[in-house]
């Protein structure tokens, strides 16, 4: 298997997004905490 360089970032900020409501908020730490938990479970973390 090849390296490969992973990076899960959660520093998403909302700008001028009020026409989309479902992204218009900041990442929920619930949404943080499964994002790495689903990294963790693909061994990218």
């Amino acid at each position: 298997m090849r390296d490969v360089k992973f990076n899960l970032m959660f520093q998403y900020t909302p700008y001028n997004v009020t026409d989309y409501p479902e992204i218009n908020r900041f990442v929920s730490d619930a949404e943080q905490r499964e994002a790495m938990n689903s990294a963790k479970g693909l061994n990218l973390i």
